[in-house]
């Protein structure tokens, strides 16, 4: 079975018709802030659009548990792709696409306040994502300070040297070591190398890879624009969760591709910290962690 995440980009390609018709086993996963994207603009009609390959499928369409709800989920390797799904959220958009969804697309005007309403509670949620934005270019900001001019060529060059790759790590560690602190609920920081096999941990490291991306492209990111930003890290972090990842998108892309290299090559592949040991530190020594902005998964008020 194969389980691959979405991108709003992929919804209405061809290319995800063909993906499903390749093999009865394919799977597409839906992340939150992907349905959240398609409550954008004229919703009725871009839900309709956006749905319609995945309801000639519907009983192949997984959907994920948000962003509030993964950071409890226990970080081990097995198993880590049925944690992350919802269940209920599944069913209820198997259900959805065989009812509310055709008649809808009928003109049902009951159907069609359904999905208005659930954009605006969209459209609250972008505003907020906005807003986390801000954060998320202090990241950029923040990451723009510490990469040398050797280490964002070497980063170009797709070149991760033992020390770019330390870096990376421990600047990982210090930004999923926030978003556990910053929960509402202040879940503790999971045992020995289960923090690898986290959503927290992932989103960490897709943020990092975005930031270094960014300042070692030397082009300035609109800031009205980072808010996609935002939802391009999320959908590559849960792509490492999951088999791949299904994106026209370059950037997006990029920031799985090396995210994939770096677990499968070097993080999951390193002894994890001592139990007690601080993430941020190593060899036993614990290091105070490097206090930087950093925009919470956690934080995009996903329902």
């Amino acid at each position: 079975m194969t389980r691959m995440v979405v991108d709003t980009n992929y919804l209405q390609a061809d290319e995800l018709r063909d993906y499903l018709h390749e093999s009865r086993s394919n799977k597409v996963v839906v992340t939150p802030l992907v349905e959240l994207e398609m409550l954008k603009g004229d919703a009725p009609v871009n839900v309709i659009k956006s749905t319609e390959i995945l309801a000639e499928h519907a009983k192949r369409v997984v959907l994920t548990k948000d962003p509030l709800d993964v950071v409890h989920l226990r970080g081990r390797r097995k198993g880590m792709k049925k944690r992350l799904s919802g269940g209920k959220r599944t069913s209820t958009f198997r259900k959805w696409s065989r009812h509310t969804r055709e008649r809808a697309k009928r003109g049902d005007p009951q159907s069609l306040r359904h999905i208005d309403r659930r954009a605006a509670a969209a459209r609250a949620q972008l505003a907020d994502m906005r807003q986390n934005a801000q954060t998320f270019q202090q990241n950029v900001d923040e990451a723009r300070k510490r990469y040398t001019k050797e280490e964002l060529e070497a980063f170009r060059a797709d070149n991760f040297t033992p020390a770019l790759i330390e870096k990376i790590r421990v600047h990982t560690m210090e930004m999923a070591q926030q978003f556990f602190e910053n929960h509402p609920n202040k879940p503790g920081w999971p045992p020995k190398d289960d923090i690898f096999h986290t959503f927290e941990f992932r989103f960490a490291l897709c943020a990092r890879l975005h930031a270094i991306s960014v300042i070692a492209s030397g082009i300035a990111k609109d800031a009205d624009k980072l808010p996609n930003d935002f939802i391009d890290v999320s959908v590559a972090a849960y792509a490492t969760c999951f088999d791949g990842l299904l994106s026209k998108d370059k950037l997006t892309q990029d920031i799985y591709r090396r995210a994939r290299f770096l677990l499968d090559e070097e993080f999951l592949k390193v002894p994890a910290p001592e139990h007690g040991v601080h993430p941020a530190g190593r060899s036993g020594i614990v290091q105070e962690p490097r206090r930087q902005a950093a925009s919470s998964p956690s934080q995009a008020g996903v329902e």
